[in-house]
C-alpha cells in the first residue's frame, strides 16, 4: 500500500505530529498503527489511497489536533517550541542547537535581506537532523531526509550563507569543490566528516555543501549533464567503509549550490538530474537594497573605506553616481556580483597605481563606465576599455605626483610634468604592467639646463615622492675600466645599496649622471683614457645588459648579477654653447627677409646638435626624451625663496 507516516509527541498536554514523506509499497507491522488509533503509538500511518483528509506534505512538517481538525503549526514561536521538543526526544547525536530565529539573526548580520531563505534552509537542515539522528528505521530516515538545491544569481550571497551556517549549526559538515575523480571526492567528504565528528554515526548525519564550479568541470567532462549525474551518484551512495569505519551516505544531507545565470543549464534541469527533493532560492535585491548592502558593516564600500583609511586615504562617493553605477550593473547582472567586481576593480587599479583617494563622482563616471564596458564588451572592446582605464589612471597619477612635487620645485612646471611622465612610463615598463606608455621600452632622459636651474634637485624630489631607488653621481669622476678613478660598476653597486640591498627593487631604480657634457671632448684625464671613452662604456648598461657586481668587499666578495635593462638613466649637463650649433644648423644668422632657411626664434635643440657638440651618436640613440629647463631669472629666484617649503630631501 501507499502510506504517509507520522511521528507523535505530546507537548503541554497537546498531541503534535511530525509528517514523513509518502512511502511506496508500505507494509505496516507492529511498530506502526493507523491514523484512527494514532494516540496509542509513537508512529502511525495514513492510507494515502483512502479518503482521509491529510495536509499537503509540502507544508511545514508539524501538525496538531485542534477543534477544527488536523491543523498545521503556522505560528513560528509555537513551531520552534514543538520542533525543539521533537529534537530533544529523538536526537541521538546533536544535543545543543540554536533556534532558527537566533541563526537568522546571526547570519543576517553578515548578509542582508535574505532572512526567509536563511530560515528555510536552517529549518530543513534541522528537520533532516531530527529524522536521521532519531531511532527511526533506516528506510524511514532515508525517505524523509531532504537534499537541497540552493540556487540564485551569482553574487546573491549563497556562499556567504553557507559559510555562516557552517559556523552557526552544530552539525558536522564538508564543504567541497568537485573534481573529475568521484573516488577522490568521496574520500574527501568522508575524511572531512570524520574529522569534524566524534564517531562514524555522527559523521553519517552530517551536511555536505557542494560548491558551484560546474563550468570548469563541464569543460573537463564534456557537458553539464555529466556533471550533475556525478552529483546524483554521490548523493545516492549507501554505506561506505573507510579505514575500518563505516559512513552511511543515506542519512547525509546534501546542499548543492547553483548559479541561476548559468547559460548552459537551468536550475530545474539540474534538479531533475540530481533528484533533490527541495529547491531554495535567494531573492534578488532592489537597487535601494543593494545601496544599503554596499554601506552595511560587511558591504564592499565599508570594507574598502577601512582598507583605504589604514593608509590615510579616503573612499569618496557621490550618492547619485553610485545609484547610477548600481542601475547599470544591475542591467548586466541583477545580483551584487557585477557591482562588487566593478568597485573592486576601481579600488585595485587606483591603489596599484598609487592613487591616494578612490572617488565615484560625475568627474570619474567616464572611467567607471569603462570598467563596466569591460564586463560587457567583446575582446576588442575590452582591450579598448583597458587602454582607456590605463591612460586615465596614468594621467591621474602624474597629476598626483606633480601636485606634490611642485610644492618643492618652483618655476619649472612644464618640465617637471614631462619628467614625471617619463619616469612613471619607465616604471610601468619596468614593472611589466605597461600602464600607458606609447613605447614598449624605457625612455632614457637627457636634461639640459644651466648651473643652478635645479636639474639634480628636480630628479631627486620626484624619486623621493615615488619611493624609487636613486643614485646620483658627477660623471667627471668616472673613468674607463682599468684606470684610476671610479668605474661604471660602482654606479650600480651604489644603486643596490640605495634599494636596501633589494636586487629586484634596484633593477627598477634610477641612475642620475650629472655633468655629462664634460665627457664630450676627446682629451684625456691624467694621461689616461679619453673622457668620451666613459660614454662609450655606458652604451651597454643604458641599452640593457647584465653586470656581475661585487657587493661585498675585497676580503669577502659577494657577487650578484645586475640586469640594467629596466634601470632609467637620467643624464644632465649645461651644454654651454650648444645654442650656436643649433643656430648654425637652422641658418639663423643669415641676413634678409623670407630666406628659405629662416626659422622661428629659439627652435628646438635636437639630437644632431648634441652629436655636433661631441656626444657619441651611439649614446644619443639610447636617449628618447629631452628636457630643456627654463633659465632661472630674478623673479623665479624670488618665488623660490618665498614659496618653496622645506626640501623633501632634507
Amino acid at each position: 500500500m501507499r502510506a504517509i507516516l507520522f511521528r507523535k509527541l505530546e507537548v503541554d498536554g497537546v498531541n503534535y505530529y511530525q509528517l514523513f514523506n509518502a512511502i511506496e509499497d508500505f507494509e505496516p507491522d507492529d511498530d506502526f498503527t493507523d491514523f484512527l488509533h494514532r494516540s496509542e503509538k509513537e508512529y502511525f500511518y495514513v492510507d494515502a489511497e483512502g479518503d482521509v483528509d491529510i495536509p499537503d506534505a509540502s507544508l511545514l512538517n508539524i501538525y496538531y489536533d485542534s477543534p477544527e481538525g488536523f491543523t498545521n503549526v503556522l505560528d513560528s514561536n509555537l513551531f520552534l517550541k514543538v520542533f525543539n521538543a521533537f529534537v530533544e526526544k529523538y536526537h541521538i547525536v546533536i544535543k545543543e542547537i540554536k533556534s532558527i530565529d537566533e541563526v537568522v539573526k546571526d547570519v543576517g548580520e553578515k548578509i542582508m535581506f535574505q532572512d526567509d531563505v536563511i530560515a528555510y534552509i536552517t529549518q530543513r537542515i534541522y528537520m533532516n537532523q531530527s529524522f536521521v539522528t532519531s531511532d527511526l528505521p533506516i528506510e524511514l530516515k532515508q525517505c524523509q531526509k531532504t537534499n537541497i538545491l540552493f540556487h540564485g544569481m551569482s553574487g546573491s550571497g549563497k556562499k556567504t550563507i553557507v559559510k555562516c551556517l557552517q559556523k552557526e549549526l552544530n552539525v558536522p559538515y564538508a564543504d567541497i569543490v568537485l573534481n573529475g575523480n568521484v573516488r577522490d571526492t568521496l574520500e574527501i567528504i568522508i575524511k572531512t566528516l570524520l574529522e569534524r565528528s566524534h564517531n562514524p554515526e555522527e559523521a553519517s548525519c552530517g551536511v555536505v555543501y557542494i560548491r558551484d564550479n560546474y563550468q570548469e568541470l563541464a569543460d573537463a567532462l564534456g557537458d553539464y549533464e555529466s556533471v550533475f549525474k556525478m552529483i546524483k551518484f554521490l548523493t545516492s551512495q549507501g554505506r561506505i567503509s573507510y579505514e575500518g569505519k563505516k559512513i552511511d551516505f543515506r542519512t547525509v544531507t546534501f546542499v548543492v549550490l547553483f548559479d541561476d545565470d548559468n547559460n548552459e543549464i537551468s536550475y530545474s534541469e539540474a534538479q531533475n538530474i540530481i533528484g533533490c527533493e527541495l529547491d531554495l532560492s535567494t531573492r534578488t535585491l532592489t537597487n535601494e537594497e543593494k545601496y544599503q548592502v554596499l554601506f552595511s558593516p560587511n558591504g564592499s564600500i565599508t570594507h574598502y573605506e577601512k582598507f583605504l583609511n589604514h593608509y590615510g586615504n579616503k573612499f569618496i562617493v557621490d550618492d547619485k553616481c553610485l545609484m547610477n553605477l548600481i542601475e547599470k550593473c544591475s542591467r548586466i547582472n541583477p545580483s551584487m556580483d557585477t557591482i562588487n567586481k566593478i568597485i573592486n576593480a576601481i579600488v585595485s587599479y587606483c591603489t596599484f597605481n598609487g592613487i591616494n583617494d578612490v572617488v565615484i563622482d560625475n568627474e570619474n563616471m567616464e572611467i567607471i563606465n569603462a570598467f563596466i564596458d569591460q564586463q560587457l564588451g567583446d575582446k576588442t572592446e575590452k582591450e579598448e576599455s583597458k587602454e582607456k582605464i590605463e591612460k586615465y589612471l596614468f594621467e591621474k597619477r602624474v597629476d598626483m605626483v606633480f601636485n606634490e612635487a611642485k610644492r618643492y620645485v618652483i618655476g619649472q612646471d612644464k618640465n617637471l610634468r614631462l619628467l614625471i611622465t617619463d619616469i612613471l612610463s619607465n616604471l610601468s615598463v619596468a614593472s611589466e604592467k605597461n600602464l600607458y606608455s606609447p613605447e614598449s621600452y624605457k625612455q632614457n632622459i637627457l636634461i639640459r639646463g644651466c648651473t643652478g636651474s635645479g636639474k639634480t634637485f628636480m630628479v631627486k624630489t620626484v624619486c623621493k615622492i615615488l619611493d624609487v631607488p636613486y643614485t646620483a653621481a658627477d660623471s667627471t669622476k668616472y673613468t674607463e675600466t682599468g684606470y684610476v678613478g671610479a668605474s661604471i660598476e660602482d654606479l650600480f653597486v651604489s644603486l643596490y645599496r640605495a634599494a636596501g640591498n633589494d636586487l629586484e627593487k634596484a633593477q627598477r631604480g634610477i641612475v642620475f649622471l650629472d655633468e655629462i657634457d664634460k665627457k664630450t671632448d676627446g682629451s684625456s684625464d691624467r694621461g689616461g683614457p679619453t673622457r668620451k671613452a666613459v660614454l662609450h662604456e655606458l652604451l651597454k648598461p643604458t641599452e640593457g645588459t647584465v653586470l656581475r657586481l661585487n657587493v661585498g668587499n675585497a676580503v669577502n666578495p659577494s657577487y650578484i648579477n645586475f640586469d640594467t635593462s629596466r634601470v632609467t638613466f637620467v643624464c644632465a649637463g649645461a651644454f654651454e654653447g650648444i645654442e650656436k650649433l643649433r643656430d648654425d644648423r637652422v641658418g639663423k644668422n643669415k641676413i634678409g627677409f623670407d630666406k628659405p632657411n629662416a626659422k622661428k626664434a629659439n627652435p628646438e635643440i635636437i639630437t644632431d646638435d648634441y652629436i655636433s657638440y661631441g656626444m657619441p651618436e651611439e649614446f644619443m640613440g639610447r636617449v628618447k626624451s629631452f628636457i630643456d629647463l627654463d633659465n632661472v631669472d630674478v623673479k623665479t629666484m624670488v618665488d623660490i625663496m618665498k614659496k618653496r617649503i622645506k626640501s623633501i630631501t632634507n
